[in-house]
C-alpha cells in the first residue's frame, strides 16, 4: 500500500514515522492523523516521495516509508507540517480542508 492510500482513508492513526529502511530518518515529531481533506496538486507534488511511499506497518505502531529517495529535509518538513509547526501559508498551499 501506498502512503497516500492509508491517508486518503482519513482512520485516525497515532504513531511514529521512519523515513526509509535504508537510513532509517526519525524525527521529534509524533505522527497524528484523521484530517478531512485532501492533498492540492502542489502538496501531491511537493511530498510526492512520501506520499508515494510503499509503507511497512509494524505493531508497535510505527509506519515505515520505503523509499530511500526522501530526503531528511523533506521527511523533516512533512513531519513538522502533521505536527502544525510550518506558517499557515504553507499549510494552506499543501493541504484542502474539508469545511464540516
Amino acid at each position: 500500500m501506498k502512503f497516500i492510500q492509508f491517508l486518503n482513508t482519513h482512520k485516525d492513526f497515532s504513531g511514529e514515522i521512519i523515513a526509509t529502511k535504508k537510513y532509517g530518518f526519525e524525527t521529534e515529531f509524533s505522527f497524528e492523523w484523521g484530517k478531512d481533506g485532501r492533498f492540492t496538486a502542489f502538496g501531491r507534488k511537493y511530498f510526492k516521495p512520501i506520499l508515494q511511499s510503499e509503507i511497512e506497518f509494524h505493531s508497535n505502531g510505527v509506519i515505515v516509508l520505503l523509499n530511500d529517495e526522501i530526503t531528511y529535509e523533506l521527511f523533516h518538513k512533512f513531519m513538522a507540517w502533521t505536527a502544525g509547526y510550518v506558517a499557515v501559508t504553507f499549510d494552506e498551499k499543501v493541504y484542502k480542508r474539508v469545511k464540516k
